[in-house]
């Protein structure tokens, strides 16, 4: 607890240059990056410790549940945190009043954080420091030998850093894609955002429930098959009404994939040292990110304003690539005990 308590705080507190800045300015790249890599890798250092801590706290019955709804919570914050601070952006007045509405933006954000902080605090201390520490015996070579082993833990981790790399070649690029290539609105594309948000908020109960009743192999199997062929559905025409479509199935397929990878991962770590396992996982995930986003800027800038269609194509051959490594992936169906809410509301925030 002390350990997430400490980076999640820190990554509130990274915000407070970037309020200062925004009335005052002056903010130089320097500032604004380094503000940026405390935030980012605060989170990261957090991710790990609390998710060893939440599955000691909620017990094993209801986490499907559990994660079902907090996702869901999550997907509704986002929506709102994105329509509210978009449109207050961008129906200001351009100049020094417009930089200084980032502020209020950044300080809500910060508030939240700290609010989340004081949630935590609530929260019982479950695991002994002692064992979950980094053992010597455990080293980035160990997520290797899973994979040679055919570990669950090895397949998954495998599975999702190939899939990461696939999807985050073309994703950052979707932004800039609908703005500035096809010349979208701000409404439209704050629309085409929100319609994807929508539909994984109306879909998480019943996927969670899905999942308990036939366990998370389903799921991710239509999931992860069907993410992969939406970057080739954005070839297909530049029709808003097409995208919004577009949009509003991959939000219930990108819900039904991320909840039953999350639950395929965490029920396929080993129970010791589940803490550096998962260390190890967020930093295959991280590099990549880093590296698929590094390959998709470049190809971008070699190619030109056809590199999209080159990066959606890219994408969706990687990641149909990916499809057929899910058939080696297997996992443990979670219990079907009725879920009582008042439990669950006892265990965690």
């Amino acid at each position: 607890r002390r350990w997430v308590v400490t980076f999640t705080l820190l990554q509130g507190i990274s915000l407070s240059p970037l309020i200062y800045f925004a009335f005052n300015g002056g903010l130089t790249l320097t500032t604004m990056f380094t503000c940026a890599i405390l935030y980012w890798g605060a989170g990261m250092l957090a991710g790990p410790c609390w998710n060893t801590w939440i599955t000691s706290i909620v017990p094993t019955r209801i986490q499907t549940h559990f994660f079902a709804r907090r996702t869901r919570g999550m997907q509704i914050a986002s929506l709102i945190g994105f329509l509210v601070g978009g449109f207050a952006l961008r129906y200001l007045p351009n100049g020094s009043i417009a930089t200084a509405a980032f502020a209020p933006l950044f300080a809500g954000a910060l508030l939240a954080r700290g609010f989340s902080v004081l949630l935590l605090l609530k929260q019982p201390e479950t695991t002994s420091p002692k064992q979950e520490c980094f053992p010597k015996e455990v080293s980035p070579l160990h997520v290797w030998d899973h994979f040679q082993q055919g570990t669950k833990y090895g397949k998954i981790v495998a599975y999702l850093f190939v899939f990461q790399f696939a999807v985050h070649t073309a994703s950052p690029f979707i932004n800039p894609y609908m703005l500035h290539h096809i010349g979208f609105t701000y409404s439209q594309y704050a629309l085409l955002i929100a319609a994807m948000y929508f539909s994984k908020i109306l879909v998480l109960p019943f996927v969670g429930a899905g999942i308990r009743k036939r366990g998370c192999d389903k799921y991710m199997r239509v999931g992860g098959t069907f993410v992969a062929i939406i970057p080739a559905l954005f070839m297909v025409s530049h029709s808003f009404y097409w995208l919004l479509v577009v949009q509003l199935l991959s939000g219930v397929f990108w819900a039904a994939f991320e909840l039953s990878s999350l639950l395929t991962l965490l029920n396929s770590l080993p129970q010791k040292n589940r803490t550096a396992h998962l260390s190890y996982f967020h930093f295959c995930n991280a590099l990549a990110l880093g590296l698929s986003s590094l390959l998709g800027g470049f190809l971008l800038k070699k190619v030109g304003m056809n590199g999209y269609m080159v990066l959606f194509a890219g994408s969706a051959v990687l990641r149909i690539s990916t499809i057929f490594f899910l058939r080696y992936i297997t996992s443990r169906k979670p219990r079907s005990t009725p879920v009582i809410p008042e439990e669950l509301n006892k265990q965690a925030a």
